[in-house]
């Protein structure tokens, strides 16, 4: 059995590395939820705000070989 894990990385900006990191590494964006088309509008439906939608984005390898990777959105300034 595959041994699942994920990877966590804190960053500036979670929507622009992850785009990066997608076409990288030949990822996909974690699908929504059932019942909705996209995160937005999850979001949207659920009362989430703006700011708090774009504080994390997840990619995901579709042969489902590789890690999730979530991008979190951080407040500290890099050095």
């Amino acid at each position: 059995m595959p041994r699942r894990f994920g990877v966590t990385i804190d960053c500036r900006d979670p929507l622009f590395l992850a785009a990066f990191w997608r076409e990288v590494l030949d990822y996909q964006d974690h699908p929504a939820p059932p019942g909705y088309a996209s995160w937005a509008e999850y979001a949207a439906a659920n009362g989430v705000s703006a700011d708090d939608a774009t504080a994390g984005a997840t990619i995901v390898d579709p042969t489902g070989v590789g890690p999730r990777i979530y991008f979190q959105k951080v407040p500290e300034q890099s050095q």
